[in-house]
């Protein structure tokens, strides 16, 4: 069987950021033409770490959803996959692709007419950093040029010159058709680029956005990763990987195959067991006509009363989103929304719907039940950290510690197996391992280790410091006149951990945050008791 594996960046605060992967991913499913159609993000789950132990196919064609070569393409993704891999067929990313011209063109054409008096400008990301981040945007512009539909072409950047803000002084057009070379209508498409070129937000997917600024008609359309047509792209680059591909491909000692399999039979004979399985915030019983997966808190509720889903790629919509409607950034939080149940279905569906509500989790249970589980502990995940993240591996051991306690120990459904240090045992429980620290948890300890660095200290009295902690925890004041010395760095995130509206659990860079709050209390009594 062929898998086709779809890689994109995804990320811990916007939901719109995979979902151009995933409509994709179910487009090209509709087809029939693979066997079998995957996804996988850096910053979100089924994770580039772990997704080939969940796909099933003897030939897997993994297709990089970015739109250039550069840091993630070449360096990220390999890393993770732990490429090459026998099985594994890596292609170049879906940007660089010759038909993505057409795209840029067609997506410009829906907003305006062309011709006279008409200029295109195609919006990159850049990085002076890569050079190769803003090479597939410029050659797509010079094939665009020799078309003849736009008077004038021409490439801008946001993070390299010529930069998007000067967009309106680029070109002597009266009227301007902005195009971003981006795969998904994210942050930089909704807010930076429509600010920098003066026309305020855009209204996201496809919809065009027009205004005049500086006595220009600007129109403004949705990045080109979300166009339909992409789809197509993504199977070429699979077809063409597939005529390319020889015997002699790369061989690594790293392969996953046959451990889905052998996962399956060993969940479906313990859900056989007994009448019901609890796993993470699953409940999972069974009836004479299949299988019936809900949520534990609705074990008493009746049938009539939750929404029924048949379909079990549906998990996928059910797990995004908490009671509150807040996104969530990670599976395995301990939010999953309540009121829905699947029911009356067979094994393949059971085992899908699994997947979908917590990635991975039936392999690493299988393999750790085996004594196989491959467990990666901090130092490891760490020093392996690139770009941004590199500065992780500083982090002390106490301070990692206080981090596993702010996101893994409190609100996590998996079993912490991977260590921080050589002579630690991980505490927390779960009903599946994790084997090695998430993206959600790198995260956090970069925002820790900023927080860490403000090392100049303050005094506070003890009073005033137990005050907080209670605010921050619901813990009970004990009193007392002494006075306690904070380091700036902790002062801080205590007067902000106080704000009133808490942001979003994924925006770890916010003092506010849950989880930084459960870090700063955390490191909070240390001091203070």
């Amino acid at each position: 069987m062929e898998t086709l594996l779809l890689l994109g960046h995804g990320s811990h605060l916007n939901p719109g950021s995979s979902e151009p992967v995933h409509e994709h991913a179910r487009r090209i499913r509709r087809r029939g033409a693979f066997g079998e159609v995957a996804v996988a993000f850096w910053k979100e789950e089924p994770s580039f770490r772990e997704v080939l132990r969940t796909v099933d196919g003897d030939r897997v064609y993994a297709v990089p959803f970015f739109m250039a070569n550069g840091y993630f393409v070449d360096e990220v993704i390999p890393r993770e996959l732990r490429l090459p891999v026998d099985r594994v067929t890596y292609t170049p990313p879906v940007g660089t692709h010759p038909s993505m011209t057409d795209v840029i063109v067609e997506r410009a054409l829906s907003s305006v007419d062309g011709g006279d008096g008409t200029a295109l400008a195609v919006v990159g990301h850049g990085t002076e950093r890569n050079p190769n981040s803003a090479a597939s945007a410029r050659e797509h512009v010079c094939r665009i040029r020799r078309r003849g539909v736009f008077d004038e072409v021409s490439a801008v950047f946001m993070d390299e010159p010529p930069y998007v803000d000067d967009v309106t002084q680029d070109f002597e057009s009266d009227e301007v058709v902005v195009v971003p070379f981006f795969a998904s209508d994210g942050y930089h498409t909704q807010e930076d680029i429509p600010e920098d070129i003066g026309i305020g937000e855009a209204g996201g997917d496809s919809d065009a956005v027009s205004a005049t600024v500086d006595g220009k008609r600007i129109s403004y359309t949705g990045a080109v990763g979300t166009d339909p047509s992409v789809a197509d792209v993504v199977v070429e680059r699979a077809s063409e990987a597939d005529e390319e591909a020889g015997d002699g491909d790369a061989t690594s000692s790293y392969s996953d195959t046959g451990v889905r399999r052998e996962a399956e039979k060993a969940f479906i004979e313990k859900v056989g067991e007994g009448e019901a399985l609890e796993w993470g915030q699953l409940l999972i019983t069974r009836a004479d006509d299949g299988y019936c997966v809900r949520h534990v808190d609705d074990s008493e509720v009746s049938t009539s009363e939750l929404v029924s889903y048949e379909e079990p790629r549906e998990a996928e919509g059910v797990s995004r989103y908490d009671d509150d409607g807040e996104y969530r950034p990670t599976k395995s939080e301990t939010t999953l929304p309540t009121g829905w149940i699947f029911e009356s279905i067979d094994t393949d569906a059971l085992v899908e719907v699994v997947r979908r509500f917590y990635p991975a989790s039936i392999e690493n249970s299988y393999l750790d039940e085996g004594d196989e589980l491959d467990v990666t502990d901090w130092d490891e995940t760490a020093e392996r950290q690139t770009g941004i993240y590199a500065e992780v591996d500083s982090l002390d051991d106490d301070a990692v510690r206080r981090a596993t306690h702010a996101l893994c120990a409190n609100g996590c459904a998996k079993r912490r197996e991977w260590k921080v240090a050589d002579d630690e045992e991980p505490s927390n429980n779960g009903d599946f391992p994790c084997r090695e620290p998430c993206s959600l948890f790198v995260a956090g300890a970069r925002e820790f280790l900023s927080q860490e660095e403000k090392d100049a200290t303050v005094e506070v009295s003890k009073e005033d410091a137990e005050a907080l902690l209670a605010a921050l925890d619901g813990l009970p004041q004990e009193g007392g006149e002494e006075t306690v010395e904070l380091s700036v760095g902790d002062a801080e995130a205590l007067l902000d951990a106080l704000d009133e509206d808490e942001p979003r659990r994924g925006a770890l860079g916010e003092e506010a945050n849950e989880y930084r709050r459960r870090y700063t209390a955390s490191k909070l009594k240390e001091v203070v008791w």
